[in-house]
């Protein structure tokens, strides 16, 4: 007789028990945790990676640069090792000479030089930044001697030391600026990636580039996105900001600084973005458009046949700027979690990566990206202000004039009319308010003490003017005059949103105390140095005089 078998249905419970388990077990394990910047496990991998960097060189001054840099966005002051090989470097280097400086290594000099907010830079900085302009081609890009069609890894550094040089009160002149625009516009391939150098079309119709890479790619839409936020686009609104976001709520101004007989003025503006011209708006957003979703297809933390760590730090360039311009930050975005587990993974015992550049330039890059150094970059102004994105930042060209020698202030007044200058400077656009505010020019008051008195009040009113270029300017002109009655106003000007009027402010307040040295150290301001110059200027005034009224 043959038996017959049913099947089977369950397993025995031995089997099936720690299989329940192991499933259960599994659906409860937390998937790995988002990391920012300021995560310990970052900073521990940044860390070390400086250990690796400080025993590192650079044959080449760039790369001195790009060491000195990570440095510099982990924390590391004038003094440290690193910082001030750069600085020697730099200023060693003949920059001048193509051969003997690429635009790769005078871009970085720029940069880093920038960065480090030493007015003692301020003329190698002005003569470096003269330099890269005029090898930009005359269709707007950057590339090898002998190369007619431009080159999209220099373009890139270029575009990036134009930007921290126009934010740092260095003048950009604006067809520089059209122009890179209008090359990276040109150069976009159909599928919306960007190639190394160009083949520039021949009609309206895009034409192909190679190679199509994340790096080329993220550095080109980063570079429009860079432009972008310098500049108002044709069409745009000139009330808004950068990213388009709403604009901060006015300051309100105190009656002392609002102009006699005319309307109140509104709180500072907070946005210097130049109008252009020659740029097709709508041109530029398809582009960005087209970019954008290449990118995003595209991207991978092991891109092929790369510059890997080059390729990161582009990215972390390239998105920066763009939650900037589309105000759209997020704290713990994938693309770096990402980034981070593969740098996590792929570091070596000694703190370096490998990569297709050499150990040291692949670890500089890789600690900037961890560091998000553009970021930083970008939000320098906020630490310095209120919480606001700032246009001008940094400091202006010149900061030698206010300067007490045999007791006297050494100035270079403007000349003409004083009136017809006042006018001038209450128009914002007026070509001519930029130009006073980042040479010399400081308003020389009239002799006469009726009309002095008059053009006094209106400097004091200009204090709290929507222009953060007229304000440097009335500050300037008003520290000239050393009298007490003009430290509320100087105090006042302390809260600017703008660190340039502040430490035009804080100048005038150390020639009308006599304190030459300050009360604060402001070459590296904080956001805390800040709050401690005001208290202890507030502090020394109503020491002198108990009675005073301040303007808050």
């Amino acid at each position: 007789m043959t038996s017959c078998r049913m099947p089977r249905l369950h397993a025995p419970l031995q089997i099936v028990a720690p299989l329940l388990i192991a499933l259960f077990c599994a659906s409860i394990v937390p998937s790995a945790a988002a990391v920012t910047p300021e995560s310990p496990e970052v900073k521990a991998l940044i860390e070390k990676a400086l250990s690796f960097l400080a025993k590192e060189t650079h044959e080449k001054v760039g790369g001195k640069c790009l060491i000195a840099l990570a440095f510099k966005k982990n924390g590391r002051d004038a003094n440290f090792g690193k910082i001030k090989e750069a600085v020697a470097a730099c200023q060693a280097h003949p920059f001048a000479a193509p051969v003997q400086c690429d635009n790769y290594n005078l871009a970085l000099m720029i940069i880093f030089l920038c960065e480090t907010e030493d007015e003692a830079h301020r003329p190698q900085i002005q003569r470096m930044l003269a330099e890269l302009l005029k090898r930009q081609l005359p269709i707007g890009a950057w590339t090898y001697d002998g190369s007619p069609l431009g080159d999209t890894s220099q373009t890139q550094y270029g575009v990036l030391a134009m930007w921290i040089a126009d934010r740092h009160g260095y003048d950009v002149p604006l067809p520089h600026i059209t122009n890179a625009m209008n090359w990276l516009i040109r150069t976009q391939d159909p599928t919306g990636a960007w190639g190394y150098h160009a083949n520039l079309p021949t009609g309206s119709q895009r034409a192909a580039q190679l190679p199509l890479t994340l790096s080329l790619s993220s550095a080109a839409a980063g570079s429009l996105y860079i432009l972008k936020e310098l500049v108002l686009l044709p069409g745009e609104n000139p009330k808004g900001t950068a990213g388009g976001a709403k604009d901060p709520p006015p300051k309100k101004t105190p009656g002392a600084l609002q102009a006699v007989g005319g309307e109140k003025k509104t709180g500072p503006s907070v946005t210097r973005r130049r109008p252009i011209q020659g740029v097709d708006t709508a041109a530029l957003n398809n582009v960005l458009r087209d970019g954008n979703g290449w990118i995003e297809k595209n991207f991978t933390v092991e891109p092929p046949a790369e510059w890997k760590h080059y390729a990161f730090y582009a990215y972390e360039r390239y998105a920066s700027f763009r939650e900037v311009l589309e105000d759209n930050a997020v704290e713990e975005p994938k693309w770096f979690n990402d980034i981070f587990e593969n740098l996590k993974k792929t570091v070596k015992p000694d703190g370096s990566w490998d990569g297709g550049d050499t150990p040291v330039a692949a670890t500089a890059f890789s600690v900037l990206v961890l560091s998000r150094s553009t970021k930083k970059a970008i939000k320098r102004a906020e630490a310095l202000g209120e919480g606001i994105l700032l246009g001008g930042m940094g400091l202006p060209p010149d900061v030698k004039d206010l300067k007490e020698r045999n007791g006297k202030l050494v100035s270079a007044p403007l000349t003409g009319n004083i009136d017809d200058l006042l006018s001038i400077l209450d128009d914002p656009d007026n070509a001519d308010v930029r130009a006073m505010a980042d040479d010399k020019s400081v308003i020389a008051l009239d002799a006469d003490l009726s009309r002095r008195t008059g053009q006094i009040t209106k400097l004091r009113a200009m204090v709290s003017h929507e222009s953060y270029e007229t304000r440097i300017v009335a500050v300037r002109s008003i520290a000239k005059v050393r009298d007490l009655d003009n430290v509320p106003v100087l105090l006042y000007a302390l809260s600017d949103p703008d660190v340039r009027v502040i430490r035009e402010a804080d100048r005038g307040l150390r020639f009308i105390s006599r304190k030459l040295q300050g009360v604060v150290e402001l070459d590296t301001p904080t956001k805390e140095k800040l709050a401690t110059l005001r208290s202890r200027w507030r502090e020394w005034y109503v020491a002198i005089k108990p009675d005073a009224e301040l303007l808050d």
